[in-house]
């Protein structure tokens, strides 16, 4: 999916934030992963949801918190997440949510959670992307 992000922010100026409810010693492949987009990416901010005030989600503190640090009200932002807790901490926090079906749930809790769309590949993220800011 690195590709699709670094596509939709060179073409559309978006801010990319990595939140995550990672433990605070984070398995290896976590580490490697987070690693791997900070390398691809400016990130706007980087921290993990029990680094805030001990809760994790679906409490929507991080998103909140991502959203103050960069001046982005609720209707600028997007969270794109595989679990329900995803959708749930989004809509909680007044955001977009984009579930991807390629993850730790099914789709139907993603639905059930709240998600405003569900994508099946990595691509179809531009396509959402372009259609909730179509002026960008």
């Amino acid at each position: 999916m690195p590709w699709v992000l670094d596509r939709a922010m060179k073409r559309h100026l978006f801010l990319l934030a990595a939140l995550t409810a990672f433990s605070p010693v984070p398995s290896r492949a976590q580490s490697d992963d987070l690693a791997y987009c900070n390398t691809l990416y400016d990130l706007a901010v980087r921290y993990r949801g029990r680094q805030i005030n001990g809760e994790s989600k679906p409490d929507p503190d991080m998103v909140l918190k991502a959203m103050a640090e960069t001046g982005m009200d609720a209707a600028a932002t997007v969270v794109i997440g595989d679990t329900s807790f995803d959708m749930e901490m989004a809509r909680s926090a007044g955001a977009t949510a984009i579930g991807v079906a390629w993850g730790y749930h099914e789709t139907a809790e993603l639905a059930k959670a709240g998600a405003h769309a569900i994508i099946h590949q990595p691509a179809d993220l531009l396509v959402e992307l372009r259609r909730l800011a179509p002026a960008a």
